[in-house]
């Protein structure tokens, strides 16, 4: 009976872990595609040095939250949106609208690869 009880506290522990990590990774992701949706619009209106400000602060955010989100997520997403961000930064520096959306649009992707991954469904538990 003991080994009943102790059995079923860590499965309850473990669903909530699961729970939790779930909603973290999906409320980060939330939060980034925001992010994307503003340098989106501020590049299309042209406003560089706040673009490139927020992009700046979108690294330095993403390179914290990675480290956490990495215990979650495989590390293929994760070097992805810091190759996709580092050449952001650039694009955004030197006034390049093309491949600065097109970067976005990339970071995008990889985001909602990110939460479709996380989503509870039977492709991604077999």
């Amino acid at each position: 009976m003991k080994n009943t009880i102790i059995s079923l506290v860590i499965f309850f522990i473990l669903n909530i872990f699961i729970i939790f990590s779930i909603n973290f990774v999906n409320n980060r992701c939330i939060y980034y595609e925001n992010i994307s949706n503003t340098l989106e619009r501020n590049i299309n209106n042209q406003l560089w040095d706040e673009s490139y400000k927020i992009s700046t602060e979108f690294l330095k955010n993403w390179e914290s939250d990675s480290q956490i989100i990495s215990v979650f997520v495989s590390h293929e997403y994760l070097d992805d949106i810091n190759s996709e961000l580092l050449k952001l930064t650039q694009y955004i520096k030197f006034k390049n609208e093309n491949h600065s959306l097109a970067i976005i649009h990339n970071i995008k992707f990889s985001l909602n690869s990110i939460t479709d991954f996380e989503k509870i469904t039977i492709k991604n538990i077999f």
